[in-house]
C-alpha cells in the first residue's frame, strides 16, 4: 500500500513539474462544451427590448409592471417614464395612467394641472374611467368657483391659488389675483400673506 501511495505522489509531482496540469486546464478552458452558454432572454428582457424600441403596448405593460411591482421591484420613476412614452404615442390607457401619476405625485412631482390635461387627452379618445375622472375634476373646480363667488373665503383662497399655480385652463393670473384679493379682504391670513409675498 505504501508503494502505491509513493507511486501516486511521484506521478503527481511529475505531472505538475512538466506542466501537464496547466495543459489540462487550458484544454478544459478552450473546450466549447465546458464554457457557459449565454442565458436565454427572459420574457421581461424581451418586453423591455420591445418597449425601448418604441412598441407602445410593451411600454404600457412595462409601466404597469413597474407601477404595481409585479414580476420586478416597484419603481414609480420607471413606471412614469414608460407611461409617458406610450402616452405621447397616443395610447389612451397610458395617458390615463400618466394623469393619475401626476395627480398623485407618483414617479413625478405632483401636478394636478398636468394630471387633468392627460386625463382630458385620454377622455377625448373615449377612455371611460378618464372621462369620469376628468368630468369629476372639472365639476369640483366649478363647485369651488361657485362657492368662491358666493363669498366663501376658503373657496376664494383655494381657487385663487389654483389659478395661480396651475392656470386652469390657461394661466390666468388676473383671476388668481381677484379671488385672492377677495379672500384677503375677508381677513384670510393665508391670502393676505400670499398677496404680500407675491406683490411686494
Amino acid at each position: 500500500m505504501k508503494k502505491l501511495i509513493l507511486i501516486f505522489i511521484i506521478g503527481c509531482t511529475f505531472l505538475i513539474n512538466n506542466g501537464c496540469v496547466n495543459q489540462l486546464a487550458n484544454i478544459a478552458k478552450n473546450n466549447p462544451q465546458s464554457q457557459q452558454q449565454p442565458q436565454p432572454k427572459t420574457e421581461l428582457d424581451l418586453l423591455t427590448e420591445k418597449a425601448n424600441k418604441g412598441d407602445v403596448d410593451a411600454q404600457l405593460e412595462l409601466g404597469l409592471l413597474y407601477y404595481n411591482g409585479e414580476k420586478l421591484k416597484q419603481d414609480l420613476n420607471k413606471a412614469f417614464s414608460y407611461f409617458e412614452k406610450a402616452a405621447k404615442q397616443g395610447n389612451s390607457e397610458a395617458q390615463f395612467n400618466l394623469g393619475v401619476c401626476y395627480i398623485d405625485g407618483k414617479g413625478i412631482k405632483k401636478s394636478e394641472f398636468n394630471g387633468v390635461q392627460w386625463l382630458k387627452k385620454a377622455a377625448d379618445q373615449g377612455h371611460p374611467i378618464a372621462i369620469q375622472a376628468y368630468n369629476l375634476a372639472i365639476q369640483q373646480l366649478k363647485d369651488l368657483e361657485v362657492k368662491a363667488n358666493k363669498g366663501s373665503s376658503e373657496a376664494q383662497l383655494a381657487i385663487g391659488l389654483y389659478y395661480f399655480n396651475y392656470g386652469y385652463p390657461e394661466g390666468d393670473f388676473t383671476k388668481s389675483f381677484n379671488y385672492l384679493d377677495k379672500a384677503a379682504r375677508q381677513n384670510s391670513g393665508p391670502a393676505q400673506y400670499f398677496l404680500a409675498t407675491q406683490y411686494m
